[in-house]
């Protein structure tokens, strides 16, 4: 593995300047312009992936590139579901429970939001472990299912 070529390959193509300002203009534009950006990337991960010499891809394809970033907007929104249920149950337990007196929301806060903080650190680090390989499956196949084989994506982390 050449970790170099991470950092050099965007230069080896002639059209890179262009390519990367037409991003750079893209994610100028809030929200929608993520979802560009994204497809871009998956595109760009794929690439790189099948051993291109250029990986960069052209700025062709505008509902292709919407559609991959939209899915890749699902997936993180599928995989960030348990954080938020949890974070949900904790803020809802918090308010019924804080609806009694100011003091009790108060501990309890201090107490509960220390824990869901933990719980997110946590969920986050093992996210971001996994998140490489979660898209490396998308990229390889399209399919919103492959992004969750957990076996294979375990396989692929190990």
């Amino acid at each position: 593995m050449d970790i170099g070529k991470a950092f050099t390959y965007v230069f080896e193509d002639e059209d890179w300047v262009k390519k990367v300002l037409i991003g750079g203009v893209i994610n100028l534009i809030p929200i929608v312009g993520f979802f560009f950006t994204a497809g871009y990337m998956l595109e760009t991960l794929k690439n790189v992936m099948e051993g291109r010499s250029l990986p960069l891809p052209e700025w062709d394809d505008w509902g292709g590139k919407f559609m991959k970033g939209l899915m890749l907007f699902v997936i993180g929104l599928i995989y960030s579901l348990p954080l938020i249920i949890i974070m949900c149950c904790f803020s809802i337990g918090v308010a019924v429970l804080g609806s009694q007196s100011e003091d009790v929301a108060n501990a309890m806060s201090s107490i509960v939001m220390p824990c869901m903080q933990c719980v997110n650190l946590l969920y986050s680090i093992a996210l971001m472990v996994f998140l490489p390989a979660i898209l490396a499956k998308y990229a390889e196949t399209e399919e919103l299912g492959a992004a969750f084989r957990f076996g294979e994506i375990f396989n692929l982390v190990k």
